[in-house]
């Protein structure tokens, strides 16, 4: 009787699943993520995908043509949930200058995002760094662009490298969570750490990135932290 029950509510969610593409796509898309997160690229295979988003093989294909085509449709729709995640309500940063966007929010998105997804955060970092041509990317494609552009501005200090500069802050972002999250359990400890991280990430920029003095918000903010530290 309980079987029977169980397996209703299987057929249930399978043929509620079937008239759903987006909430299958999605549940073949988060297993991938899952499979890339703890086994690599290695480790994907359409068939194991498909057992562990409990869809049919055949289903799978419907969405996806080939392993490769799942596994980079997958980092670019993480890297797209960075971008809304991130640049959400922000005009494109190419369309206005860097010294009017708000450093401390785009930061502090940036650190809140890495922390409350480090499985999608660390795939999105590993499949980018494998890429022939990052900028294919759109969230990578953003992010370091807006910092090639900053660079050449009065309010960047001499001689940056935007590129190793994008990949140090993006990297940092999204391996901190998996430094702290043995040591820290429950929400409260980890936006604790995700404050921590901001806080480093904004003194390091103010006394070596940018120009004090073209971000007196910034001033303020981590001499309030540095006085409550």
């Amino acid at each position: 009787m309980a079987s029977d029950a169980v397996d209703l509510r299987d057929k249930t969610k399978s043929s509620r699943r079937a008239r759903d593409p987006l909430a299958t796509k999605e549940a073949i898309l988060l297993a991938t993520q899952s499979r890339l997160a703890t086994t690599g690229p290695e480790g994907v295979s359409l068939v194991d995908i498909a057992q562990l988003a409990k869809v049919n093989r055949s289903t799978v294909y419907e969405h996806f043509k080939s392993r490769e085509n799942l596994i980079d449709r997958t980092r670019a729709w993480i890297s797209h949930k960075l971008y809304r995640a991130v640049f959400a309500n922000l005009t494109r940063l190419g369309e206005r200058p860097f010294e009017t966007i708000d450093q401390l929010v785009l930061n502090e998105r940036l650190a809140t995002f890495a922390m409350d997804n480090p499985e999608a955060c660390r795939v999105w970092l590993m499949q980018v760094v494998s890429l022939a041509d990052p900028d294919e990317d759109p969230f990578w494609s953003e992010y370091a662009g807006a910092v090639a552009r900053f660079s050449k501005t009065e309010c960047a200090q001499d001689n940056i490298d935007p590129e190793v500069l994008a990949f140090i802050m993006l990297s940092s972002a999204f391996l901190w969570p998996m430094f702290v999250s043995n040591r820290r359990k429950g929400a409260r400890q980890l936006r604790m750490e995700a404050h921590r991280y901001l806080h480093e990430i904004m003194r390091m920029g103010l006394y070596g990135i940018i120009r004090p003095e073209c971000f007196p918000d910034v001033v303020r903010q981590v001499e309030e932290w540095n006085a409550g530290a």
